[in-house]
């Protein structure tokens, strides 16, 4: 997707249980921030990194903790992208943070009301004024402290899609 230089750190969650007898790789809500706080340190220390464009790029529990760490480290990441996520959760965004956001209205794991949910957390933060556009199948919220934008897909169920993953390295090309 990129034709530029980037630098991309893509560590798995550990295995947690998620519900009843259900164990599935999950990123937790506060306790994986150290090794996110350690592989910021690390790529800062080792590697020649433009420090003011740091994202947070997730799908799925990756999708909720992408948004969790726009809340909690937003003095670290200049924007989030959450593909098929949800969140924040338990915590109180106070700052306004370049969000976006893709989701498909047939996920069958995390319902599409949550990505909604998600949207309009991040909509709230940013302060955004309610007009909107509409941009290659995506809705930009304009008038917002920080940009947010919404992409709706079908029939994709729980897997991201092409045309989001590309609408997001576009959102991210921005910064």
């Amino acid at each position: 997707m990129s034709d530029h230089s980037v630098i991309t750190i893509y560590p798995d969650a550990v295995v947690r249980r998620m519900w009843g007898d259900h164990f599935a790789t999950h990123w937790g809500k506060s306790e994986d921030l150290p090794l996110v706080d350690g592989l910021v340190a690390r790529m800062k220390s080792t590697l020649c990194i433009d420090e003011s464009r740091i994202f947070a790029f997730g799908w799925s529990s990756g999708g909720y903790f992408a948004n969790q760490l726009g809340c909690v480290r937003p003095d670290t990441f200049r924007a989030i992208v959450s593909l098929s996520g949800g969140g924040p959760e338990n915590v109180t965004c106070t700052r306004p943070m370049a969000a976006f956001f893709q989701h498909d209205r047939d996920d069958g794991s995390v319902a599409f009301s949550t990505g909604k949910e998600s949207r309009e957390i991040w909509r709230k933060t940013n302060r955004c004024t309610g007009t909107q556009s509409e941009r290659d199948g995506c809705t930009i919220y304009d008038g917002c402290a920080a940009p947010v934008v919404w992409c709706e897909t079908s029939t994709n169920g729980h897997g991201p899609s092409r045309s989001g993953t590309a609408a997001a390295w576009t959102f991210l090309s921005a910064f």
